[in-house]
């Protein structure tokens, strides 16, 4: 609901932006006419005083609202909002409650929620790498194993510092699905 509604806005705002490059337009038209316009006579010169302050004054107005900047804003709105409903689903898939506590899980499901439920620790400062290998289901409780590799993921951030590099690796090994964290930070 809320990302149509700001969808909407920059609809608007684009339209906006439209009207006023036909305002633009309308504006160099009359400064045109006002060139090649007599203008020897006193009234026809208070006239075009007149005119030319409120042309003056709309095209301030015109240039001084930055439609881009709230384009910017919407677009920036959007994202953020998209990121939010994201994790919503992995915070929901996250802490699920299954009726025995036992499930078939996927790994690398639970690989990617646990990073986009740890993505602020992990923004702008540390790269994360991914090799996930194709394994099969795991018998487990869901929501211990989910806590286990967001604990590893936040531990390793943690001990990196200003920065450095994130593996996460996820193999079959014989009849078990094996996890692999790895951390190397900057020099």
């Amino acid at each position: 609901f809320v990302k149509s509604n700001v969808e909407v806005v920059g609809e608007l705002i684009e339209e906006h932006q439209q009207q006023n490059s036909k305002k633009l337009m309308v504006a160099a038209d009359y400064l045109a006419k006002l060139a090649r316009a007599d203008l020897s006579a006193p009234t026809a010169q208070q006239a075009v005083r007149g005119a030319s302050a409120k042309l003056s004054a709309a095209l301030r107005a015109i240039a001084s609202a930055k439609p881009e900047d709230a384009t910017e804003l919407l677009t920036d709105s959007i994202d953020g909002l998209d990121q939010l409903t994201n994790l919503v689903r992995n915070l929901k898939g996250f802490a699920r409650v299954d009726s025995d506590g036992m499930d078939l899980m996927k790994m690398n499901e639970a690989i990617d929620s646990a990073l986009t439920i740890a993505q602020h620790q992990l923004r702008d400062r540390i790269t994360v790498v991914k090799e996930l290998d194709e394994v099969p289901a795991v018998r487990c409780v869901p929501s211990q194993i989910n806590q286990v590799v967001l604990n590893l993921i936040n531990n390793a951030s943690q001990a990196m510092g200003d920065g450095g590099q994130l593996t996460l690796r996820c193999r079959r090994n014989g009849d078990f699905v094996e996890l692999e964290v790895e951390r190397s930070e900057e020099l």
